[in-house]
This record gives structure tokens, C-alpha cells and sequence, in this order.
């Protein structure tokens, strides 16, 4: 079982980071996935809609996770990312679990591992935490271990480290690998669409949509002249 695990909203100057995390279970056809930089916005959101077309029909799994600009700032941008990865996985593998693994399990538990089971079922309530993580990667391992995360960038984030997972880094894979290039559309995707219906609404004066939230000479003009909003990452700012 691998995981693809790519990312959007990495260096401008407002709002969230999303993480997208993927695991294809069945044999799609990939080829029409580009890089989502090689995409027009409309191209991006037809395929977007294409790739919940193919979850609903069981062919793949995704979780998107976000960091926002606060959790940014507060933690930097490599460990803002890797909570990120980490969170994305938990709610992918609880999907994974409740929708392909649960009868199988339940079927491999015996009676006296039933206490077993009954841990597993409050497992998937329990909020977000390295230790439930781990816990929650063991129990679907007992039927489907996850051979490798591949990660679009050069370093894993502590994935293999924390997790004790097999990781595999490349730059630019999400030009060289569909996978990763169809985590590449959606949360490129799901940032923009959060980020126009929020940011740009609430905040005309930045002229977000203009300069899509990046550190042009217009925006850091625009900054000096209105000051920060709430979603401004204040570490990106220090030399403005």
C-alpha cells in the first residue's frame, strides 16, 4: 500500500497551507493528471471533480489537512507541514479502515480479542495524536501494511522518523508521477476555493485575487499601505 502526499500554498504570504494525501486502491487511468501548475484553474477544477468521481467509486482514497497561518508561525513551515502530513494520514487511514477494513477484521479477531476490537472502534473517535497514529498504522499493517509514503519534496517532514514508515522524497515528482500530480491538483484546488470565498471577500483591499496571495511588489505596496489582515503569515513578513 503507498501513499502520494503533496502540497499547495507553500510560500505566499496569507493563509493556509493544504496538504492532499492519496491512496489508490483500484487500476485508474492516470495520464490525463498533470503537475497542477501545468493546468489552467479551469482545467484544475474539472479534474478535481473527476478525482471525487473516483472515490465515490471506491478507486481511490484522499484526505486533505490543513495548517493555517497562525500554526505557521508558531511552528515554522517544515514542522507546519509536517503536522500537516500527519493529521491528513490519521483521517486517511480511519477512512481506509471504515470502509475496507472493518469487516475483514472483525472477522480476524477472535473472541478472546475482543477488547482488542472494542479499542480499535474508540481508536477511530479519538482525536488526532502521534501515539492513536501509530496505534491505528499497526492495526490495518496486521492486513495491509503501508509500504511507502512518497512525499513531493526533499525531505519527508520526520514522516519516517515519527511514524517508523518507509518514506521516499523527490523534488518535482509531481511532474514524474500521476499520483502525486493528482494530490498536486486538488489541494491547489481546495486552497484557491477556500482562499476566494474567504480571503479575497473578506479583504478586497489586497487585491488577493490579482497577485493569488504571493509576495508581489503590488501586495507587500498594498501591505505597507493597509497593514497585515488576520490571515497574514506575520514570519513571512519580517524583511517588509
Amino acid at each position: 500500500m503507498e501513499i502520494y502526499v503533496d502540497e499547495a500554498g507553500r510560500w505566499p504570504l496569507v493563509g493556509p497551507l493544504h496538504v492532499w494525501l492519496v491512496l489508490i486502491l483500484k487500476q485508474i487511468h492516470k495520464k490525463k493528471f498533470k503537475d497542477s501548475k501545468q493546468l489552467s484553474s479551469s482545467q484544475r477544477e474539472k479534474l478535481f471533480e473527476k478525482i471525487k468521481e473516483l472515490e465515490q467509486k471506491w478507486s481511490l482514497l484522499y484526505s486533505i489537512w490543513t495548517v493555517n497561518n497562525q500554526e505557521i508561525d508558531n511552528l515554522w513551515l517544515t514542522k507546519a507541514i509536517s503536522l500537516a502530513i500527519k493529521r491528513g494520514l490519521f483521517e486517511l487511514l480511519k477512512k481506509y479502515y471504515q470502509n475496507f477494513l472493518q469487516y475483514s477484521l472483525s472477522k480476524w479477531l477472535c473472541s478472546c480479542d475482543l477488547i482488542n476490537k472494542f479499542s480499535i472502534e474508540n481508536l477511530l473517535q479519538d482525536d488526532f495524536s502521534i501515539t492513536n497514529l501509530k496505534n491505528l498504522i499497526q492495526i490495518i499493517s496486521q492486513t495491509n501494511p503501508i509500504s511507502e509514503i512518497r512525499v513531493d519534496w526533499k525531505q519527508d517532514f520526520w514522516v519516517s522518523k515519527d511514524l517508523e514508515i518507509k518514506t521516499k522524497t523527490i523534488v518535482k515528482w509531481d511532474i514524474k508521477v500521476h499520483e502525486i500530480s493528482m494530490a498536486s491538483i486538488v489541494a491547489k484546488v481546495s486552497r484557491d476555493q477556500r482562499m476566494v470565498d474567504f480571503a479575497d471577500k473578506k479583504y478586497p483591499q489586497y487585491n488577493f485575487k490579482k497577485h493569488k496571495w504571493y509576495g508581489t511588489r503590488e501586495h507587500i505596496s498594498l501591505i505597507k499601505k493597509f497593514w497585515i489582515c488576520k490571515l497574514h503569515r506575520k514570519s513571512f513578513l519580517k524583511k517588509i
